[in-house]
C-alpha cells in the first residue's frame, strides 16, 4: 500500500509540474513592445507580458536618458535565409562601457510547451521600424 501512495504522489507532482509549466508559458508570452520617446529626457523600451485579452501581468521597462544615448540605429541580421531588420539603441553605461539595447527583441525568443515550440514573432516590418527610427532620431537631434 505504501508503494501505491508513492506512485500517486509522483503522478500528482508530475501533473502539477505540467500545469505549472503550461501556466508559466502562457503568462510569460509577449503581448506588445514599444519604444516611447520623452522629448526632454530620453527613450524608454517596454515589453508587456501576460495573457491575451487581459491586462499585462508584467511590464519590463528600460529607460535610456539622452545623455547616455549615443545613437539609435536600424540594423540588419540574418535569420536562416531571411534578412531581419531591428532597432538598436547604442548607449554608454555609468562606467563608460558601450551597451547595445535592442528594441522588439522578443522576436528571437521561443515559447516552449510540452507539446510544441512556438516562435514569437513581434518584430515589426521595415516600414514600421523606419517610422519609429525617424521619430527617435528627430527627438535625439532636437534634444536639449
Amino acid at each position: 500500500m505504501e508503494i501505491q501512495v508513492r506512485d500517486d504522489t509522483k503522478s500528482v507532482v508530475a501533473l502539477a509540474s505540467f500545469f505549472a509549466i503550461l501556466v508559466y508559458s502562457k503568462c510569460n508570452q509577449v503581448l506588445w513592445e514599444s519604444v516611447i520617446v520623452f522629448h526632454s529626457v530620453g527613450i524608454q523600451l517596454e515589453t508587456h507580458r501576460g495573457l491575451p485579452w487581459f491586462p499585462p501581468l508584467r511590464v519590463e521597462r528600460q529607460f535610456l536618458p539622452w545623455s547616455a544615448l549615443q545613437d539609435f540605429v536600424i540594423h540588419e541580421g540574418l535569420q536562416g535565409w531571411n534578412v531581419r531588420y531591428y532597432l538598436a539603441a547604442i548607449a554608454t553605461s555609468p562606467s563608460d562601457a558601450v551597451q547595445i539595447h535592442v528594441a522588439f527583441e522578443a522576436s528571437g525568443h521561443f515559447v516552449h510547451t510540452l507539446f510544441l515550440t512556438v516562435r514569437q514573432n513581434l518584430l515589426p516590418h521595415f516600414p514600421i521600424l523606419l517610422v519609429v527610427y525617424r521619430s527617435v532620431q528627430y527627438a535625439l537631434n532636437n534634444a536639449g
